[in-house]
């Protein structure tokens, strides 16, 4: 980000992610979003760990969605069939890259998230958003009588356990899902 200037815009970014919904289909916040950084240092000092736990525990949303845009970006550069990849794709491919490497290592702090496990494992549709319910559960949109995932509520060191808080509870510990895409 050689300037100040467009290292603030990228920290805004973050910071915007972590306090507000961003639709997916907002282009110009994303497309801003995985441009801005100029560096892997920049992704890494601009990306505190407690941003990365912060917008999980805020707006798992947003995080769900910052993760397809980087991996469909990345996708769609590779099977463009174009031999010769533009300098402009290949910078926001490498910023994608720089931001799921920032981001991967703080999801999996919780080795029983079910909500990472929906997002990294399971083959759900890119183009069809999601949504968090009243209750806190994760939703594709127009598909509100699936199941759904629960959002865990983060305790004051950043995990996410639903198990433990289930069982704190007395309750029986359960595996919700996601609706997969057809």
């Amino acid at each position: 980000m050689g300037n100040s200037d467009s290292k603030a815009n990228f920290r805004e970014a973050i910071v915007t992610l972590q306090n507000r919904p961003v639709p997916a289909t907002d282009e110009a916040f994303w497309n801003g979003v995985f441009t801005l950084p100029a560096s892997a240092e920049d992704v890494f000092s601009l990306i505190a760990p407690n941003d990365v736990r912060e917008l999980r525990k805020r707006q798992p949303i947003n995080l769900a969605t910052l993760l397809r845009k980087a991996v469909d970006f990345m996708s769609k550069v590779v099977n463009d069939g174009n031999e010769k990849v533009s300098s402009e794709d290949r910078w926001v491919v490498l910023n994608c890259v720089r931001m799921v490497t920032r981001i991967m290592p703080f999801l999996f702090e919780n080795s029983a998230d079910d909500f990472v496990e929906r997002i990294m494992w399971h083959n759900l549709d890119p183009s069809v958003p999601l949504a968090v319910e009243d209750d806190g559960e994760i939703q594709v949109a127009g598909q509100e009588n699936a199941p759904a995932v629960a959002v865990p509520a983060a305790d004051v060191s950043g995990s996410t356990d639903t198990a433990a808080a289930g069982a704190a509870a007395g309750a029986a510990p359960s595996t919700p899902t996601l609706p997969l895409a057809a």
